[in-house]
């Protein structure tokens, strides 16, 4: 039985406009799986507005890649290096507390023991980036998102198109736009898709509180005009139309026929 693939995504909303849903985060499922079994599949829109560059596509996910993996590897990190900077501090401050003696006390034992615990942070940070199961497992993500097959999906689409409409929408139309009726039925493989395009946006959502409006706000008996308000109050301007056409797209990720 083949591995379900991690799907990556790219919005175009409107011409000249790119955005990648990936999951490259810290704390991601794709930096604890087996290496060697891990797939990667990337799902486009239309690209009215232009053929996709693949070669610039595979570059941005392979930056996003790459930063992702360093910032896991540096987060697991953080307790020992933590402990080991800490360790450093108390160590030379009782050695040049105790046997150097010096006619300005705890200036000099202060700031060379902070140096201290500041180098050692920093050693522990390029040790840990420069090991080889560090590299080896970047070079095996590398390798799998390099063979990612990318398709077209209507999924993509559609959140395309409803992200374009939470662009341009006035703010009094939006309760009603929410809750309009799809302009498509999906099938299987297409709700399929948007159920982890939703997932993926979801990732991106840092703030519980503003993930947990637009998540009510998609449900049919939400009261939408108080939402709203609340999430143009709480969630950032840049990301206020991806958190609308999220609220939007939702529900029909369980519509397949």
């Amino acid at each position: 039985m083949s591995a379900e693939p991690f799907r990556v995504f790219e919005l175009r909303s409107r011409p000249g406009s790119s955005l990648l849903l990936h999951p490259f985060y810290p704390g991601s499922r794709v930096f604890r799986a087996e290496a060697s079994t891990i797939l990667f599949e990337g799902l486009l829109g239309s690209a009215e507005d232009g053929a996709v560059d693949p070669a610039a596509l595979r570059s941005r996910l392979q930056a996003a890649l790459d930063s992702g993996a360093k910032a896991d590897a540096l987060d697991r990190g953080f307790a020992f290096r933590l402990a080991v900077a800490s360790l450093v501090f108390i160590v030379l401050y009782l050695f040049l507390g105790i046997v150097i003696r010096d006619p300005v006390p705890l200036v000099d034992e202060l700031l060379v023991s902070g140096l201290g615990a500041v180098a050692s942070w920093f050693w522990l940070e390029r040790r840990a980036l420069a090991s080889p199961a560090f590299s080896t497992r970047l070079a095996s993500l590398r390798l799998a998102l390099d063979r990612a097959f990318f398709r077209t999906s209507p999924a993509v689409s559609m959140m395309e198109e409803a992200l374009e409409d939470a662009t341009l929408l006035e703010p009094e139309a939006f309760a009603a736009w929410i809750s309009g009726p799809p302009r498509v039925e999906l099938d299987a493989r297409d709700a399929s898709d948007l159920d982890a395009l939703c997932a993926a946006i979801e990732d991106r959502i840092y703030a519980v509180s503003t993930l947990k409006s637009a998540r009510a706000l998609s449900e049919p008996s939400a009261d939408r005009a108080s939402l709203l308000r609340k999430l143009r109050r709480t969630a950032a301007r840049a990301e206020l139309p991806l958190l609308l056409a999220y609220a939007r797209a939702r529900p029909m990720a369980g519509s397949a026929k």
